[in-house]
């Protein structure tokens, strides 16, 4: 329930917007019910790439992180991101209110 406006804008956009404009959603509600869950895929994906897959430069072994370390950068990784998504939005709303 709380993504089911995810796969419609990228099917079809512009019918999409129309819905969510008429469902009138609040700023609390957006952020609480797309924003936090969205924003632990990438949180989430780095902390199992980091810890059972690893990287790899030229032909060393592929350098993989502990649990714990990989743990504490999640903790600063997963705010950050919301503190992104929440400045991008804010910088749109102003250029919306400024340029129309």
């Amino acid at each position: 329930m709380a993504l089911k406006h995810v796969w419609g804008l990228f099917s079809d956009p512009k019918s999409e917007w129309e819905t969510i404009r008429e469902q009138h959603y609040s700023i609390v509600q957006c952020y609480t019910r797309h924003t936090l869950i969205l924003a632990l895929v990438p949180v989430l994906a780095g902390f199992i790439g980091t810890t059972q897959v690893g990287w790899q430069i030229g032909a060393g072994d592929p350098i993989k992180l502990t649990t714990g370390s990989a743990f504490r950068i999640v903790l600063l990784y997963y705010p950050a991101m919301l503190v992104a998504v929440f400045s991008v939005a804010w910088v749109i709303h102003w250029m919306g209110k400024t340029y129309g």
